[in-house]
């Protein structure tokens, strides 16, 4: 079988995935990554081994080297762990679709600068792929829902990511996209909503028992934060 188009790959902060369209279907994989030889995606590990994990490592982009991962070894800039799940997907879509996974579009956070951008590029060569194009993520939720038989529209769409809450407005005239006003916030994603419950809960547990819950005294999954 010859690939007549890229996969398409979200390249999440807590979930990734890659597609292809045809009837292979989808294969789903997560952004968390146990450094133990082998390598092995293992969510259900995170318990188990944070000092071996590496999580929410998208967050980083952009930071040089100032976060390594995982902690217990510092093997990994935030780069390196983005090339490792890129370079997963792409040999996953590989074994799939019985050909090799060269190309690849890739699905960004609408407010990523132009050097998260860059970076996304380089952990995707690291990987092996060519990146044909990097889409905003409001964007592509858009193309997904294929609003195309609209005659003439302007939607609103939103984007809320384990990391990031994106948004964008696009016009839709006869099947042609244009896109009129993108913006995010990278630190209002789902992550953030977890820290923010977390804190709301550990306040009404000390006020309500006359209680004292200690915080951590550093984050188990990010070496410096």
């Amino acid at each position: 079988m010859s690939l007549i188009r890229p996969v398409g790959i979200d390249l999440g902060t807590t979930n990734s995935v890659v597609s292809y369209a045809s009837d292979a279907g989808d294969q789903f994989h997560t952004e968390t990554v146990l450094v133990d030889g082998d390598r092995r995606k293992a969510l259900n590990l995170l318990g188990q081994n944070p000092e071996y994990l590496a999580r929410s490592t998208k967050r980083y982009l952009g930071e040089g080297d100032k976060y390594r991962f995982p902690p217990a070894t510092e093997q990994f800039s935030p780069v390196g762990v983005a090339s490792e799940i890129l370079g997963t997907l792409a040999r996953d879509a590989s074994d799939s679709l019985c050909e090799k996974v060269t190309e690849a579009v890739i699905t960004v956070p609408a407010d990523f600068s132009d050097a998260q951008r860059r970076l996304t590029r380089q952990a995707a060569e690291i990987a092996g792929l060519s990146v044909v194009s990097l889409i905003a993520e409001p964007t592509a939720a858009a193309l997904a829902y294929d609003l195309r038989e609209e005659n003439e529209t302007t939607v609103l769409v939103f984007d809320l990511g384990g990391g990031t809450f994106d948004a964008s407005i696009i016009d839709i005239n006869t099947g042609l996209y244009q896109v009129n006003a993108t913006r995010g916030d990278n630190e209002l994603g789902g992550d953030d909503w977890t820290d923010a419950i977390v804190a709301y809960l550990k306040e009404s547990i000390e006020r309500e028992y006359n209680v004292s819950i200690p915080s951590k005294a550093e984050d188990p999954l990010v070496n410096g934060r």
